[in-house]
């Protein structure tokens, strides 16, 4: 989805999902790809593992929808939502492993 800024997204959760273990994410093209970091698996240096994750102040608007605004002042560029538990590195049993399962939504911001 390409879109201009403020953005405003919907987020409807999952029953017993909460807001508060999604995250709002930059993505950083990198080779025909789209490269982040967040909280979710690795071994990562102090500060590192944090720098594509961005405060957000979801607002509630039905018992399981929230809208998250990406603000002028973020710039343009590629953003995604992204459960926290999506990026964890597992394998097909459900233990740790190399791949990432999950879905992360995306939009792409212009001016």
């Amino acid at each position: 989805m390409n879109a201009a800024l403020p953005v405003t997204l919907a987020v409807y959760l999952p029953d017993g999902a909460s807001i508060s273990l999604y995250q709002l994410l930059r993505f950083h093209p990198v080779d025909g790809a789209r490269q982040f970091r967040s909280l979710n698996g690795g071994v990562l240096k102090a500060g590192e593992a944090t720098r594509d994750a961005i405060e957000f102040k979801p607002e509630k608007i039905s018992p399981q929808v929230y809208t998250i605004t990406i603000e002028s002042a973020l710039g343009t560029g590629e953003y995604g939502i992204m459960p926290q538990s999506a990026g964890a590195p597992q394998s097909e049993n459900g233990k740790s492993g190399k791949e990432s399962t999950g879905k992360i939504y995306t939009v792409s911001v212009a001016q």
